[in-house]
């Protein structure tokens, strides 16, 4: 029999393997799969893997966007504070603790309700959208997805440390 030293060694082995095979599964070496890893968080309304999934470029202008609007905030007449907090659905407080990250999911937690209260269909492109075309080029490339009524939409991406990234910050211009 081994002893108790041994067996704990084995267990934390164990599970860091285990750790490391479920971090790796979301892993995007292809821009196809970062499609796929991103469709099925924005479905699973998973908005940490979705935030996971942005270029740092796109995160560094949530983030940028975020810092912007606070001092904005801070700027505007009491009334018009109050009705951005209304709108954004938060307090003071939680609007200038606010960062890139917390902003992305509270947009993306605020759109889902909306939605839902409007029985608005604006998310079946990511329900039914397929890969029709990609164009790589070095650590860029560019997916066209098309849903079942014939929508289109370009998403560029970028490889960052081994892995592709959707990046919003050539979508947008924040």
């Amino acid at each position: 029999m081994r002893n108790p030293a041994t067996k704990t060694l084995i267990v934390f082995l164990c599970a860091v393997i285990s750790i490391a095979t479920v971090s790796c599964s979301k892993q995007a070496d292809t821009p196809d799969k970062a499609f796929a890893i991103t469709k099925k968080a924005v479905l699973k309304n998973d908005w940490n893997t979705y935030w996971n999934m942005l270029s740092s470029a796109s995160r560094e202008k949530f983030d940028k966007q975020v810092s912007f609007m606070q001092v904005s905030f801070k700027n505007l007449p009491v009334a018009n504070q109050q009705r951005m907090l209304d709108a954004m659905g938060m307090t003071e407080q939680q609007m200038l603790e606010l960062d890139g990250r917390s902003f992305f999911i509270s947009m993306q937690k605020n759109e889902q309700r909306r939605q839902a209260a409007m029985a608005d269909n604006s998310r079946d492109l990511f329900k039914s959208s397929v890969v029709i075309k990609r164009e790589v080029d070095g650590g860029n490339a560019v997916l066209y997805i098309e849903d079942e009524e014939g929508h289109t939409a370009k998403l560029p991406l970028i490889r960052e440390d081994g892995s592709w990234k959707l990046d919003l910050a050539q979508m947008y211009s924040f």
